[in-house]
């Protein structure tokens, strides 16, 4: 492979070496992406399940390539809009599908189905880009449990939304002990998700026990909820 450079001060300049790799490791991925996005519209065509998938793969692909450009990158704001996971570049629905992916890969065995009904994206700027972060962060948080605990085949998340209010589910064929606290044997993801609700004013309910199966259920309001 042709190596990358680049000119400085008039002179071309070899690129330091972690650098020079960083970029053909992302070169890679966007190559495996744009071929993933040529075989799109053949796989929708042949069958719209392998359309599904191919387009997962094709999110997987760009999400990688954005984290191995993110990994040598300042670390952002803690306070600023886009410190956590970036939802806003590809939208919460596709960031669900995303994570239900890298759950499925992580633990062989389990399979994730995500669920939306009447969900509507937010407007730059909006309130609702901030809730969509919380309610990626709560699904995240979900699904690492469901991992970690590793009694579940099966799992969906339902994300739902009218009039007032949007509700995120998960369902699992699992099942653990809730604890009272998040140290107890929901696990440290408890205690994240009811932070994270309670920062959005909505309301957390959770049913659970082994073998019997989960239910988590998040609802978060255009008007706080008083507890």
């Amino acid at each position: 492979m042709v190596p990358f450079r680049f000119k400085m001060s008039g002179e071309p300049s070899a690129l330091p070496e972690d650098l020079a790799g960083l970029l053909t490791e992302v070169a890679h991925d966007l190559a495996d992406a744009h071929a993933a996005a040529r075989a799109l519209a053949a796989a929708w065509q042949r069958d719209p399940a392998a359309g599904e998938r191919a387009t997962d793969e094709l999110g997987a692909r760009i999400a990688a390539a954005l984290a191995r450009v993110q990994a040598v990158l300042p670390a952002p704001d803690p306070e600023g809009d886009d410190a956590e996971d970036p939802v806003w570049l590809d939208g919460l629905p596709a960031s669900l599908r995303r994570l239900a992916r890298e759950a499925e890969a992580e633990r062989k065995g389990l399979r994730v189905e995500i669920a939306l009904r009447g969900y509507s994206p937010p407007e730059a700027g909006s309130a609702g880009r901030a809730r969509d972060e919380h309610l990626f962060r709560i699904a995240k948080a979900a699904l690492g449990g469901v991992v970690r605990q590793g009694r579940a085949s099966e799992a969906t998340l339902l994300l739902s939304q009218e009039r007032g209010r949007m509700e995120l589910k998960l369902v699992d064929d699992g099942g653990f002990e809730p604890g009272p606290r998040p140290r107890g044997r929901g696990g440290p993801e408890l205690g994240e998700i009811r932070d994270r609700v309670e920062a959005l004013g909505g309301r957390l309910r959770l049913a659970s026990r082994p073998g019997g199966g989960t239910i988590l259920t998040v609802t978060v309001y255009d008007e706080p909820k008083s507890s």
